[in-house]
């Protein structure tokens, strides 16, 4: 399904039927604006602690991350009240300091990786953005450079405990398992480093933050890493390869950014809201409640599609266009409510100095023809396998 056509039916649904049932999805869908925002504001009747039931019964090494898994995620699968003294600790690495501090650091990272791209073709998917944002990510939590390897190799696995242990074998269920918790020893090791000696990154500023008395533990902190990994890897990647493609679809806009007639920050935030590559989150009904026309039943699962959110016409003039003189308003992409995404300011510093470094690498950056756009088959996401770029075109 091409963009247009994800967002046309999108609109679709949001004229006729805002809030629908999806027999694929097993969950009501809100395609509006002000729903999906209303919903993110009563966290007791949509909740987040619910969405995803713990799995039981696996073997070992894997029930205990999955364990870990679920009882240190705070941020994401936690409601009011042990959510808000988590997040306001975590909060204060994200703060508009900490990351103006973190910048110089990022965008000499991030310009060695595009430095090291051929000067021809090359895939944006495999040859930059996975393994730029899982640095940069890295080097904000105090992750040495060294562990890039055992870093990725743990996502991986964590990525395919939660969305395959229904289908994976025992042995594969356990091998999985235990580089989880590799993993997890591995975080609280150098959270108790951190705590001993604390340095000027994200995990040593979290061990060492108390808020209203409150102090986050060894496992806490890894837990949050853990969130923050798992949130923020491949949602920016693949947000980036999404971004260079809206840019490229027409070779004016890129044009525009090497000239300087718009900088990468506003391209960011235009290719954001343009085309997210997931359509949102869940939350769980708690209780019976009417919303509108449509009554909910306690137990049922609601999807908030940021995706159409971010196309409503009511608050984005022509949604369905990529504009780079748009006036900024606050989008849905990285959420809304207690549940906004704590580190979007790095996942949007990342993407403007790549685009920046891509820019300046490669003034003349185009797509390569006729390929054909392949996209993972990922039920919650539209992700591209693969976007192949020519930085020197005849």
């Amino acid at each position: 399904m091409t963009t247009a056509t994800f967002y046309q039916t999108l609109a679709k649904a949001r004229e006729t039927e805002p809030i629908f049932y999806s027999d694929v999805l097993g969950s009501w869908v809100a395609t509006r604006y002000d729903d999906v925002v209303r919903i993110t504001q009563d966290p007791e009747t949509f909740s987040s602690r619910s969405v995803f039931p713990k799995p039981t019964g696996l073997p070992g090494a894997a029930q205990d991350a999955m364990d870990f898994l679920f009882a240190k995620s705070v941020l994401v699968l936690g409601d009011p009240p042990e959510h808000g003294p988590v997040r306001r600790i975590v909060h204060e690495g994200f703060r508009p300091r900490a990351v103006a501090a973190f910048e110089p650091q990022a965008r000499a990272l991030i310009a060695g990786k595009v430095d090291r791209l051929p000067d021809g073709r090359f895939d944006l998917v495999s040859g930059l953005a996975f393994e730029t944002t899982l640095a940069v990510l890295m080097r904000f939590m105090g992750i040495p450079a060294d562990r890039y390897e055992f870093v990725r190799e743990w996502r991986e696995s964590s990525q395919m405990l939660l969305l395959g242990s229904a289908g994976l074998d025992t042995d594969r269920l356990l091998a999985l398992g235990e580089t989880y918790m590799r993993g997890v020893e591995y975080f609280v090791a150098l959270s108790e480093e951190r705590r001993a000696a604390p340095g000027d990154d994200f995990m040593s500023l979290m061990t060492g933050t108390e808020i209203g008395g409150r102090r986050l533990d060894d496992e806490e902190v890894v837990g949050q890493v853990v969130s923050l990994f798992g949130a923020g890897t491949e949602s920016t990647a693949n947000s980036l390869v999404n971004i260079v493609l809206a840019l490229l679809e027409e070779p004016g806009r890129w044009d525009r950014l090497v000239r300087g007639d718009v900088d990468a920050d506003r391209a960011a935030t235009e290719g954001l809201r343009y085309d997210i590559p997931g359509f949102g989150v869940f939350r769980a009904v708690t209780r019976d409640t009417c919303f509108g026309d449509v009554a909910f039943r306690a137990g049922d699962l609601v999807l908030l599609s940021f995706a159409a959110a971010n196309h409503d016409p009511k608050y984005f003039s022509d949604p369905d266009e990529f504009r780079l003189d748009r006036p900024v308003r606050a989008d849905l992409t990285y959420g809304y409510g207690i549940h906004n995404c704590v580190g979007a300011a790095i996942a949007k510093l990342t993407l403007t100095l790549t685009l920046t470094a891509l820019v300046r690498r490669f003034p003349r950056l185009r797509l390569v023809a006729d390929q054909e756009m392949t996209y993972q088959p990922y039920s919650l996401s539209r992700v591209l396998a693969a976007l192949w770029l020519d930085g020197n075109p005849c």
